[in-house]
């Protein structure tokens, strides 16, 4: 039998690399996590939209103004303080994605990161298209919501 790697909570931060950048973490309910460093000036990061910050992808922010806002990495699990180390989601469903509440969306809908600092996700659907032309999705929703809701239940599959 080999070794089973232990890890910290998926909610755990750090100001300590203890796991490669770009460790990815499946886990048994069919999610993949990402291992990742939150940007030094970031805000701290949970269950908002995060994009990579640099060219090696292993870098994060919600301010997506800067750096590589066209590369959505996906959410955030906890709260990633600035310059700390975390786990972000890349791949599966999560139930309680920040979003922005001035737009209602129905099932299918496309989840983008909105083009500030926020952290809320943009939605693309039929009614109202988000942003730039230029921002690419990072999820779906699998429910409908109204437009005062700041949560959305989504499939989440970053770059």
């Amino acid at each position: 039998m080999g070794l089973e790697h232990v890890y910290d909570a998926l909610t755990a931060s750090s100001t300590t690399q203890k796991y490669a950048l770009g460790e990815r973490r499946p886990e048994d309910d069919g999610n993949v996590y990402e291992y990742v460093k939150n940007h030094a000036s970031g805000a701290a990061i949970a269950a908002g939209s995060v994009c990579y910050r640099s060219t090696t992808i292993t870098t994060v922010a919600t301010d997506v103004t800067n750096g590589l806002s066209q590369m959505p990495a996906g959410v955030g699990v906890g709260a990633i303080a600035p310059a700390s180390y975390g786990w972000i989601l890349v791949e599966g469903v999560y139930a309680s994605v920040l979003k922005t509440n001035s737009i209602g969306n129905s099932t299918g809908a496309l989840l983008v990161s909105n083009l500030d600092s926020t952290g809320l996700a943009g939605l693309l659907s039929s009614s109202a298209v988000f942003g730039s032309t230029n921002v690419r999705a990072f999820g779906v929703a699998l429910e409908a919501t109204g437009s005062t809701s700041t949560q959305i239940n989504a499939r989440i599959k970053g770059l």
